[in-house]
């Protein structure tokens, strides 16, 4: 069949003559099937027949084929190929044949649209859609696709065709909120405004009458036509109204910008109450479209709104709906629904102030309810960890807002926020424990630097504000674990069961310290507090303990250095030290702060940051010796010896320090066996960028500086006595050569 089909494609030339009889219909199906089949061979065969079908001048075949052959296949490459050509051949087609080819479709889609199989029917509908959207502000007709869809099919009797229409009336908007490949954002943006003002408003409408329908008969919430509805409905609350986020329309971009058209309808308390009930009364995944669109409604913008008390008047509509799902836990269970619903929760405080929160009649239950939802949500990690971002954004910035709080009526923010800081500290301990324990239970956040911080971004917000009872709880919570981590130390026989507990331990360390260096790295607007400055130099002291025992005792345990989890532990220690630095010793930071005083009482650290200073320096030496063949903990350490050396006033005061002078007139020395280490090639350049910084930070005579670059000039002496060819070829050259590059290039 492939050769009488290769007959008849040569005798394919111009749509003059689109005739095909049953037998030529019949080669076509089966090319169309062997092209998705499993056979190699039989697919490029097919292919190559195929192809002069796919050219514009065979649209009047692709036609006949769609319309006779019952074949899928026939009909998935069909509109497959009529969606390519529309979209990259569209200058290609003229006025008439882009009016001809939209009600061939559109006829295809009201007559064949209930027997074709779904993904069929929506690459039909696409192609419809697409064509539509380039032709917007060219073809008269194009406009008209709405209202067609209106008359034809969701007027119909035939549940199908009414189904049919929502599709198309989905696909289109989604067509119009992307910008097509052969558009420039103008176009883009005129078809958009266009579309809105034109047509986006009444489909809106519709799809509220099909879900008030819903309403009115539950039954038919697993159907289709419910599908659709909210499909529908979701996709005109989060249409780029403004015509310029065409990528980020469906996320959270903020402020949903509703037209001022669509103020009576929006501000209808009944229409916020319609997805309410319907919330209440549909199954999963139904019921998650529900909340969406709740996202969306409690987002749009302050000034659609003629006057605060109508405003209030629908935070208080918001409110209320949300209390009566946390009330009785309405589709909670659902793990989807419960991810959206924290996400509206995270959606209020941005669109609200606090002081009109607390002003509305249902704030004090609220926010009750909110602080327990968090904590239970918290506790049941296991289920939800997706999800806490949310909740902690909400919190966080209701936090923020608190001095900004006008007005006699309290937040009662205070009573709550202690019990939800020290219960998703729990939960990371928790969490710790589990990924060790049952290794499949969930992605481990400390391996994922992007989930880490994001988890550390808010609670440091949450501790500030209750640090006379966050500091001391993270402590009481630290001082077993370290005490049993230091007692494991003086294990000499090393089991599995014995590495699996120090696995455990080092997570739950490593999660504690991760949290305290946010913390301390966290300062409000304005100096801390003489109380918050010591808490500060409790929790470093803290870390600088479990520090010593780290470098002293567990590295020295076997197969330590092999271990991950004390690989994070130690990352979460320099994390600290950054954050320390970054507060109390930076450049812009006044070097009196009391927790030095701290630090002086409880290690016998001298009590000003010099003190300070040389421990880090020391730490960052006893890293470059202990740490050598671990690349990552060598470019952290690396980053904070930059990072502490880089001001001028901080540089300055490291060179007052013994260590930092030996290290200058040694720095290519065995003290320094990272440099040797072929994983460490690439942060050469940066340890070299740092000593020379602080190198040149003195006004030194030229024999100082030839002392210096004694070293290097050793190394490239040695080079030189290279002379044949084949010896740079030797691994060992081949690595002094780089290495001597990357320190000069430092």
């Amino acid at each position: 069949f492939f050769r009488v089909l290769w007959k008849w494609n040569k005798g394919v030339k111009t749509c003059d003559s689109p005739m095909m009889d049953e037998q030529k219909l019949v080669l076509v199906t089966q090319c169309c099937t062997a092209l998705f089949g499993a056979d190699a061979n039989a697919r490029k065969q097919a292919n190559e027949q195929l192809t002069p079908l796919c050219r514009v001048e065979s649209i009047p075949q692709l036609r006949i084929i769609l319309e006779k052959a019952n074949n899928s296949y026939a009909q998935y490459f069909v509109s497959s190929t009529l969606l390519r050509l529309v979209t990259d051949q569209w200058n290609a087609l003229n006025e008439a044949n882009k009016t001809e080819l939209r009600a061939w479709l559109l006829n295809i889609v009201a007559t064949m649209g209930p027997q074709m199989e779904r993904h069929n029917l929506m690459n039909v509908i696409q192609v419809l859609c697409r064509l539509t959207k380039l032709g917007w502000l060219e073809i008269p007709m194009c406009p008209e696709l709405p209202g067609d869809v209106h008359k034809f099919f969701l007027g119909s009797n035939n549940s199908d065709h009414i189904v049919i229409g929502l599709v198309i009336l989905n696909s289109l908007i989604g067509e119009i909120n992307q910008v097509a490949k052969n558009h420039t954002l103008t176009q883009h943006r005129k078809t958009s405004v266009s579309f809105r003002d034109a047509c986006l408003f009444d489909i809106f409408t519709t799809s509220l009458l099909t879900l008030q329908r819903i309403r009115a008969d539950p039954s038919q919430g697993a159907s289709r036509l419910c599908e659709q509805g909210l499909g529908v409905a979701l996709s005109c609350l989060t249409f780029d109204f403004v015509g310029i986020f065409p990528d980020d329309s469906t996320d959270d971009v903020g402020t949903v910008q509703i037209p001022n058209s669509w103020r009576a309808v929006i501000v209808d308390p009944a229409t916020l109450q319609l997805f309410w009930d319907l919330y209440a009364i549909l199954p999963p995944p139904r019921s998650t479209e529900c909340i969406k669109c709740i996202v969306q409604f409690v987002s749009v913008r302050r000034s659609l709104f003629v006057c605060d008390d109508e405003r209030k008047a629908w935070l208080g509509h918001v409110l209320i709906g949300m209390l009566v799902v946390l009330r009785k836990k309405i589709g909670l269970d659902n793990e989807e629904n419960y991810h959206e619903f924290c996400r509206l929760s995270s959606r209020i405080k941005p669109n609200y102030q606090l002081s009109e929160l607390v002003s509305a009649a249902a704030y004090d239950e609220w926010v009750q309810r909110t602080a327990q939802f968090t904590v239970e949500s918290f506790m049941n990690w296991q289920a939800t960890s997706s999800s806490h971002f949310f909740l902690l954004t909400l919190w966080a910035r209701l936090i923020a807002s608190q001095p900004y709080l006008k007005g006699d009526k309290p937040s009662r923010l205070e009573a709550y926020v202690p019990d939800i800081t020290q219960a998703f500290i729990r939960s990371r301990l928790e969490m710790a424990a589990a990924v060790v324990q049952t290794p499949d239970c969930i992605d481990d956040p400390l391996e994922n630097s992007d989930v880490l911080t994001t988890q550390l971004e808010h609670i440091p917000v949450l501790a500030r504000s209750c640090y006379e009872q966050a500091g001391p709880s993270l402590l009481a919570l630290m001082a077993p674990i370290m005490q049993e981590f230091q007692n494991g130390t003086s294990i000499t026989q090393v089991t599995e069961e014995v590495n699996k507990k120090f696995q455990i331990l080092e997570g739950q360390l490593a999660w504690l310290v991760y949290i305290m260096g946010s913390i301390v790295g966290q300062h409000g607007g304005g100096a801390a507090s003489a109380e918050a400055e010591r808490t500060d130099g409790d929790l470093t002291a803290s870390v600088l303990r479990l520090s010593q025992i780290v470098m002293e005792k567990r590295v020295l345990m076997p197969g330590a250095m092999a271990s991950l989890t004390l690989r994070r532990l130690e990352s979460a220690i320099l994390y600290v030290l950054q954050h320390f630095r970054r507060v109390h010793i930076g450049e812009s930071t006044v070097p009196t702060s009391r927790a030095f005083t701290r630090l002086h009482e409880l290690l016998g650290l001298g009590e000003d940051h010099m003190a300070v200073s040389n421990l880090m320096v020391n730490k960052i030496v006893s890293n470059f010796k202990v740490w050598r063949a671990c690349g990552p903990i060598i470019g952290e350490t690396l980053h904070l010896f930059s990072d502490l050396s880089c001001a001028y006033s901080s540089g300055r005061w490291l060179l007052k320090l013994p260590s930092i002078r030996y290290m200058l007139e040694n720095h290519h020395g065995p003290e320094f066996p990272f440099l040797e280490d072929q994983l460490n090639t690439k942060h050469r350049s940066e340890y070299y960028r740092t000593i020379t910084n602080l190198f040149f930070m003195e006004t030194l005579a030229e024999p100082a500086f030839d002392r210096f670059m004694l070293p290097l000039r050793n190394v490239c002496h040695s080079l030189e006595g290279i002379v044949q060819i084949e010896a740079f070829r030797q691994p060992s050259v081949k690595r002094a050569v780089i290495g001597l590059l990357r320190d000069l290039r430092g």
